[in-house]
């Protein structure tokens, strides 16, 4: 048997008809006791190299809508920082300093959008 962690805040439905769909059902579910919330997931016999990366890649995808909202945020964050450089009275001294940690912060915003949309395309 081996078992498998499961990320918080997936759908257990969702995984569920994922598992069913590309790789096969699990032979138990590991709950958390308060709220029975899905926390591993049982494979008998134990999954091979392949199932283990098709599992990994299915968590991955699970977790696509949270990451999605999160960039989201990060990026509405980034928008209203710009703007409010962007929106300073001419003449207003912007730092090298203030200009380069918000290039930064795009840079990590771009890189997460891109590995979400990477993300998207497999589960398609």
């Amino acid at each position: 048997m081996s078992v498998h962690a499961l990320p918080a805040g997936l759908d257990p439905d969702a995984l569920r008809a994922r598992l069913l769909r590309s790789l096969r059902a699990p032979s138990g579910v590991q709950l958390d006791a308060p709220n029975g919330t899905p926390t591993a997931v049982e494979f008998t016999p134990d999954l091979s190299a392949a199932e283990q990366t098709t599992l990994a890649t299915l968590l991955a995808q699970a977790q696509a809508p949270a990451r999605l909202r999160t960039q989201y945020t990060a990026l509405r964050q980034w928008s209203t920082d710009a703007a409010a450089i962007a929106a300073l009275p001419s003449g207003t001294n912007v730092s090298q300093a203030q200009i380069k940690a918000l290039f930064d912060r795009f840079g990590k915003l771009c890189d997460g959008m891109a590995d979400l949309l990477l993300t998207q395309a497999l589960d398609s």
